[in-house]
């Protein structure tokens, strides 16, 4: 075998890696059930992004270097970021061994999978030419796409089970039933629930990669390349299906400044979109009709207040949140030294929560200052700052990019909310929604190409033409 030939091999084998990353959770889940026996609680060597970590470190050593693929100026600034993100992880790290706690092997994957596999799928991406780059996020998508499909058989055996077991839902009104349904998630019987994994960090990453969808696929391929065109319409028809089965709150108020934003409206016919509107208006307008009263959607919406949960106060579940936050800020303000140095991972549910190490604040901003204090904090403050710097001209007062502006307030909403670099240790997903974007702005053009309102291509010559021409 020559070096082209292993190349292309090593090449093809990334390619199937990426498309795994979105099934991280059930592949470790699920293969750990069946070895169990055999491999005790290993679960970690079913992880796709130890895989990823494994390909990426191969390609970055055997692949040609080619610094024209990307420019100077370009790779610094990706390098900015990814060190900036790379201290965080590394600082809970550092505060883990200096708390001596035992969740040392914790935090190392969480460095790994959360941290590290995420950029360095970022870094090699910039040196790839635009045609493996446009596979490589060709792959990712068509992951999703297919993760989705998946899901709806399992969505399907699971509500068949859930009727029969549980008598509330087969009672309930459409729309409640959909609200109910993500409060089944943690039955036994709701296989969906377990495979696709929390409700709120996944709809994360897919509204995530709504926002970056057409750049990432490039609005050219999109219009050109059938392929690239069915991915795109199936990720975005799918995705938004499973948003609503999931019924996140922040994700499904997200979605609508995502496809404005995104410019995927654009990409669709007026007739299509005009269509979509229509649909969304009726049923809006039926979803009063479906709660019982326009009461009943505020108040989950607004407060998380599930159907007649009257025992919540007038703030719902956020009273919970604020109430958490407040023992977590007397609780720094009488141990400075943690405020600082931090507990190290895990050590906020030891503290708080009975040894529960996997309970966090649900705000991604207080969980690193309680896990590396200070010394995570700041570098992560630091790099939304650069990000939005990359995004904003601040001499003349203008938006150089509305895309990356719209993705990066969007995930500091979710951060706020609930957004985690590598959810229970297993999945990278979180940290690369944070790698795409710091791609994206290191590209040195991020435009959209020329979009046309149908979608379809001029003339045959320009299915060449790549999305960064």
């Amino acid at each position: 075998m020559n070096a082209l030939t292993a190349q292309r091999a090593l090449f093809l084998f990334w390619l199937l890696t990426i498309a795994a990353l979105p099934f991280e959770l059930p592949i470790a889940y699920a293969a750990h059930g069946l070895t169990k026996p055999l491999v005790g609680e290993l679960y970690q060597v079913f992880l796709v992004g130890s895989a990823g970590l494994v390909v990426t470190s191969a390609l970055l050593l055997a692949w040609p270097i080619h610094l024209a693929y990307v420019q100077k100026t370009a790779l610094s600034n990706y390098s900015l970021m990814m060190l900036l993100f790379l201290a965080v992880g590394f600082s809970a790290v550092v505060a883990t061994i200096a708390g001596i706690t035992a969740e040392y092997w914790l935090s190392v994957r969480q460095l790994l999978l959360g941290f590290l596999v995420p950029v360095l799928i970022g870094l090699q991406l910039c040196f790839l030419p635009e045609s493996d780059r446009q596979k490589t996020w060709l792959a990712f998508y068509g992951g999703w796409v297919l993760l989705f499909l998946i899901s709806f058989f399992f969505l399907y055996d699971s509500y068949v089970r859930g009727i029969a077991l549980d008598p509330i839902l087969g009672s309930l009104p459409l729309t409640q039933k959909i609200l109910y349904w993500r409060y089944t998630f943690i039955e036994p019987w709701n296989l969906y629930g377990q495979f696709v994994g929390n409700t709120n960090k996944t709809s994360n990453y897919i509204i995530i990669f709504m926002f970056l969808s057409v750049h990432l696929l490039g609005a050219t391929a999109i219009q050109t390349s059938r392929l690239t065109r069915l991915i795109f319409y199936s990720f975005w028809i799918l995705g938004t299906i499973s948003l609503f089965i999931l019924f996140s709150r922040a994700a499904m108020m997200l979605l609508p400044f995502a496809i404005f934003f995104s410019r995927a409206y654009r990409l669709f016919s007026r007739s299509t979109v005009l269509g979509v509107l229509l649909v969304v208006a009726v049923v809006i307008a039926l979803l009063p009709f479906a709660f019982g009263s326009l009461e009943d959607v505020f108040a989950y919406l607004a407060l998380g207040k599930f159907l007649d949960q009257e025992d919540l106060g007038p703030l719902g579940t956020l009273s919970d949140r604020f109430d958490q936050w407040r023992d977590i800020w007397i609780y720094l303000g009488d141990h400075p030294r943690v405020f600082l140095l931090g507990l190290g991972t895990g050590g906020y549910g030891k503290l708080f929560f009975e040894g529960d190490v996997e309970r966090g604040t649900h705000n991604t901003f207080l969980d690193t200052l309680m896990e590396s204090g200070l010394t995570g904090f700041l570098p992560l403050v630091v790099l939304f700052l650069f990000m939005a710097y990359l995004t904003i001209d601040f001499r003349r007062v203008a938006v150089r990019d509305g895309v990356c502006l719209a993705t990066i307030l969007a995930l500091l909403m979710l951060m706020f909310r609930e957004h985690s670099f590598s959810y229970l240790h297993i999945t990278s997903l979180g940290g690369v929604c944070m790698a795409a974007l710091f791609f994206v702005l290191s590209m040195p053009t991020n435009n959209h190409g020329q979009i046309r309102r149908k979608g379809l291509p001029r003339s045959p010559s320009l299915a060449n033409h790549s999305s960064r021409s």
